[in-house]
């Protein structure tokens, strides 16, 4: 149950990904198209980093290893990664519990 749900965030992380790589080069390709460039920045935003990663249990007993428990997943972990920095380099919009924003309307870059 667990793998399924790691499974189904690292997914849908890597499909996020892609669309937003996807959305920036139409933006990029609609820039340099355009006669003028826009009058305000467009934003760089960007995913972090994940995989998961399966850990596998291993027979430490005496006698010959039993196939059907030695490839057994044993723990499942997300792994992200680590933003050197932290929040004066790297800002988080969305948190991964709640779908809605994660900054306060006062904030900065709460319209991004």
């Amino acid at each position: 149950d667990e793998l399924l749900k790691l499974h189904c965030e690292a997914n849908t992380l890597y499909w996020a990904k892609v669309l937003l790589a996807m959305t920036y080069e139409f933006i990029y390709s609609a820039i340099s198209s355009a006669e003028h460039p826009p009058l305000f920045e467009i934003p760089k935003l960007r995913f972090v980093e994940a995989g998961l990663a399966l850990a596998h249990s291993q027979s430490k007993g005496p006698g010959p290893i039993n196939p059907k428990l030695s490839g057994m997943a044993s723990g499942m972990y997300l792994l992200e990664e680590k933003i050197e920095g932290g929040h004066v380099v790297f800002k988080k919009f969305i948190h991964n519990m709640d779908c809605g924003p994660s900054l306060d309307e006062y904030e900065d870059a709460h319209n991004v």
